[in-house]
């Protein structure tokens, strides 16, 4: 090691003395036997600083307010951080004293004026910082006893009638917020209804796989939030069948003709949007006793059967908003003429022609091939199987079919991905009314999908510190036509927790904080929330980067999801380093005087100037940065 040479010899001694002066000077001398200094008025316990806070600076006036505090004195050099960490950073500028926060207007949401109140343990003097939001965090603070603090504050209330109050009034805002959410969901559920519809002829040619189309097709509208009383199943002979998998039974009566047009006269007038699935045997033209079927027409049970412009005449006349159909027989094309006509805004698709023939899936299971993959568009995943209705009703494989990326699948996108997957001999038709129409119907209904949404979001997050709170910035868009709810949830990919743990916080758009997920409510529909008070928690454990993924989830419908991946870097810190110009040194001591003494800049990071690494920055960590750059002694840096 170089000695020291004589111009710095002379800098540090100078630097020593002031050093050693200001922390001595710091010191009571006044407690000696022969000291005629009067005795410093000591604050004995919380209760004492408390009263000194109501008094002094609240002016013994607390309506209105809501006062908390630490219950044990904390060490000089303690971080406080609020919730806007670049500029809600405050340090415990007292050796020793008491922490405390002032709530100007408890009743408000954040933010709004608050108080950071530092009172100093040895004399009845107080520091206070103004801010907008709580604090949310301590860092390398230790309490006078020893014992490491918690890094999340712990606070309690001062007033006991105040602690109650406020727990009454949380629990009413819970509540109301619970009765938000109920209301919400059910007002962006469907608000249409559904018929499916499955004869099957007779006994010896109902297919079993009529009834697994009716389940897989069930399910999925379970998924888009559509209710037991707002679908109808027409099923057969009537036998009873748990479709969902839930316990009860789904069936709602027989697939004859007189259960058909009974269950359309009954539905109400004017409905918003009716969408209608048939699977089952199909035919065309005059049969040989010389009844005549119409274009095309569908076979029921009993030997029954209904032709398209039976169809159409039962829709018409409930006069629909907009009316949709999923048709899998044979000849189902030959509907489409009739059907368009059955209200303003129409889409339908059928598994052919109404010169051909649709079938049974070919490797992919005891399903038609038409009705297996356009429910696998709709409902974002295959079932697990066939073999059992529990297989049905659990998902398999994911799917995407939604390739405009818009957090839905329109009933076009939903038929082109039949087109891309049906391999049988069968052409698949799509018509549609007026132009366009769609693109916009979904299952969940026609003029628009109230739950499409796009999201963005910074792909690189830098850390700087060990315990950092990066400002995450999403853009959360609602495309749909009704306002809509989301659960942001953060995970970890790969789980890496030895290494780091992270945490997704939000304020003011969202309704509630868990650990990795938040709640957010768009208010107004097409127009996009910025997520300003959007944060990620991140706590490094070890030097190095960490991936992690954001999933956005719409509340109206479950299964809309959207994925961001998100890196977080880690910007490494040289321990020791106090004024962060890359090197330990002669001027890092000094920052760290000014900063104790004179009150200077904090060292950047706040970690780089903790030399010994005791999690508390001090005169100690000055004298270990002397030992090190003059006397031989250990590097800076924990082991």
């Amino acid at each position: 090691m170089a000695l020291i040479g004589g111009r710095d010899l002379a800098a540090l001694t100078v630097i020593l003395v002031l050093l050693f002066h200001g922390y001595t000077t710091g010191q009571d001398t006044g407690n000696s036997p022969n000291s005629q200094s009067p005795e410093k008025q000591v604050i004995q316990s919380m209760e004492e600083a408390k009263g000194l806070v109501i008094d002094r600076i609240l002016s013994g006036d607390v309506s209105g307010k809501a006062i908390y505090q630490v219950k044990i004195p904390i060490s000089k050099g303690t971080i406080v951080k609020g919730w806007k960490t670049d500029v809600e950073t405050v340090v415990m500028p007292f050796e020793k004293g008491w922490f405390f926060f002032v709530d100007d207007y408890r009743t408000a949401n954040w933010e709004h004026p608050c108080r950071y109140v530092f009172v100093d343990y040895e004399a009845k003097e107080y520091k206070v910082f103004q801010a907008t939001t709580p604090p949310r965090v301590f860092e390398k603070s230790v309490s006078m006893d020893g014992e490491p603090l918690e890094r999340r504050l712990r606070v309690d209330e001062i007033e006991e009638s105040i602690r109650w109050r406020l727990k009454e009034e949380k629990r009413g805002e819970e509540r109301e917020e619970l009765g938000m959410l109920l209301e919400r969901v059910a007002e962006y559920s469907p608000s249409g209804h559904v018929v499916l519809i499955s004869g099957g002829y007779d006994a010896d040619n109902n297919r079993p796989r009529y009834l697994k189309n009716l389940r897989h097709y069930y399910v999925t509208l379970t998924k888009y939030g559509y209710t037991d009383d707002q679908i109808d199943v027409l099923y057969a002979d009537g036998s009873a069948a748990d479709l969902d998998c839930d316990g009860d039974n789904d069936v709602d009566g027989n697939a004859r003709k007189t259960t058909v047009q009974s269950t359309f006269n009954a539905l109400p007038f004017s409905l918003d949007h009716l969408h209608v699935f048939v699977t089952d045997h199909g035919g065309t033209g005059s049969g040989s006793d010389g009844a005549q079927f119409g274009d095309s027409h569908i076979w029921l049970w009993n030997q029954e059967w209904i032709t398209d412009m039976e169809v159409a005449a039962l829709v018409s006349g409930r006069n629909p908003e907009c009316a949709s159909y999923v048709l899998a027989q044979c000849f189902s094309g030959g509907f489409i003429d009739d059907l368009l006509t059955t209200a303003d805004k129409v889409v339908i698709a059928t598994a052919c022609r109404g010169d051909e023939y649709s079938w049974s899936c070919d490797t992919e299971g005891d399903f038609d091939e038409f009705v297996y993959h356009h429910i696998n568009a709709l409902r974002w995943a295959k079932p697990s199987g066939d073999n059992t209705p529990e297989q049905i009703c659990e998902d398999g494989a994911a799917v995407d079919a939604d390739s405009s990326g818009d957090g839905i699948v329109s009933l076009r996108e939903a038929h082109e991905y039949v087109l891309a997957h049906d391999s049988q001999d069968e052409s698949p038709q799509f018509a549609e009314t007026p132009a366009g129409q769609g693109d916009k119907a979904w299952l969940g209904g026609c003029e628009g999908a109230g739950v499409a949404f796009t999201f963005t979001c910074s792909e690189t997050l830098i850390i700087g510190e060990i315990w950092d709170t990066v400002k995450f910035d999403p853009l959360l868009t609602n495309t749909g036509a009704h306002a809509d709810s989301y659960l942001v949830t953060l995970t970890e990919d790969p789980p890496t927790p030895e290494e780091w743990w992270v945490r997704l916080s939000c304020w003011g758009v969202c309704w509630d904080t868990m650990t990795t997920v938040v709640r957010i409510y768009t208010d107004d529909p097409l127009q996009p929330t910025q997520t300003e008070q959007m944060y990620l928690d991140v706590i490094p454990r070890t030097a190095g980067n960490g991936s992690f993924t954001i999933i956005v989830e719409s509340l109206s419908m479950p299964d809309t999801k959207l994925s961001r991946s998100v890196t977080f870097l880690l910007d490494p810190y040289l321990c020791g380093d106090a004024n962060a110009d890359g090197v330990v040194d002669l001027a890092d001591i000094v920052c760290l005087i000014n900063f104790l003494y004179r009150g200077g800049d904090t060292p950047i990071p706040m970690e780089a100037g903790d030399a010994n690494c005791d999690g508390i920055i001090n005169v100690a960590d000055i004298v270990y940065l002397v030992n090190y750059l003059y006397r031989d002694g250990d590097p800076p840096g924990c082991p």
